[in-house]
């Protein structure tokens, strides 16, 4: 039988949920005691929503760049190498038929 493994959860105060869940809350609190009126809520739930749908982008980039730059720090460590712009292109100055690359 196989073993199956179950994702890890995030803590409640890390998910998406729990910040939309707030900012909802704390909005319809302030309609009850009338600092601000139904429209205004659902103008700042709007902005809420959109502020918090551009940190998730930002976030999902940020994270994506730096396991790009951990990764390619990672090969250059493994092989001692250095970083060439021009690795994996052919070389244009080669005369025969088959292209050699550059290194």
């Amino acid at each position: 039988m196989q073993e199956t493994t179950s994702p890890q959860l995030k803590s409640g105060i890390l998910t998406t949920e729990f910040w939309m869940t707030l900012g909802t809350s704390i909005t319809g609190i302030l309609v009850a005691i009338g600092i601000l009126t139904p429209a205004e809520a659902d103008e700042f739930v709007q902005g809420l929503m959109s502020v918090v749908g551009g940190l998730l982008t930002l976030s999902v980039m940020v994270v994506y760049i730096s396991g790009r730059i951990n990764l390619k720090r990672d090969q250059m460590l493994i092989g001692n190498q250095s970083p060439t712009l021009l690795e994996g292109i052919p070389d244009a100055t080669s005369s025969s038929d088959s292209p050699t690359y550059a290194k």
